[in-house]
């Protein structure tokens, strides 16, 4: 979700209201969650971030160690944590990994909704961040923008939504 969105029709972006280099469209709020799957909850319980994660695996993204830091508390703190880190330099293989049982990954919600109403994913903590920002499907000004474009917009958004209602009773108000 970096650099210009260009060559392509539609992309995901963070982009301020008042953005106008795009034709954008607030698509999910920037909530992040720990995931794992089933299995791996099960054999390994519960994330504590008050905890060392100590039996844990923290999954992480190249270059993005300092999200887990910034935001989950001392069981990410490497100078102190006992979990073991494993990293990837692709999102896609980290939640791969995540599904697989290999450990625990952050789950950006417009990443993990279905995954999360599937089961594949669950949340490994009770722990959650809104962000406050929302990621906004963008279309660039620099081609006209066509009528499919739009209406696959609102298609992705009002399936986004339901997902975000159905997620509710796990995530809590902060979702919608």
């Amino acid at each position: 979700m970096r650099g210009p969105a260009e060559n392509v029709d539609l992309a995901t972006r963070f982009l301020a209201d008042d953005d106008t280099h795009y034709h954008h469209w607030p698509f999910c709020p920037e909530i992040i969650v720990p995931v794992c799957s089933p299995s791996y909850l099960s054999t390994h319980g519960q994330l504590v971030h008050a905890g060392n994660g100590e039996g844990h695996v923290l999954l992480h993204l190249t270059d993005a160690e300092q999200q887990w830091q910034d935001a989950w508390g001392s069981v990410a703190d490497r100078k102190t944590s006992r979990a073991k880190w494993l990293e990837f330099s692709d999102y896609a293989v980290v939640l791969q990994g995540a599904m697989n049982g290999q450990g625990v990954a952050l789950g950006w919600l417009s990443n993990v909704s279905t995954a999360l109403l599937q089961g594949t994913l669950v949340r490994a903590s009770d722990r959650q961040i809104n962000t406050g920002r929302t990621h906004q499907l963008v279309a660039p000004p620099s081609r006209p923008l066509r009528p499919i474009v739009s209406d696959i917009a609102a298609w992705m958004i009002a399936e986004m939504q339901a997902e975000l209602e159905r997620l509710h009773p796990l995530l809590g108000p902060d979702t919608l």
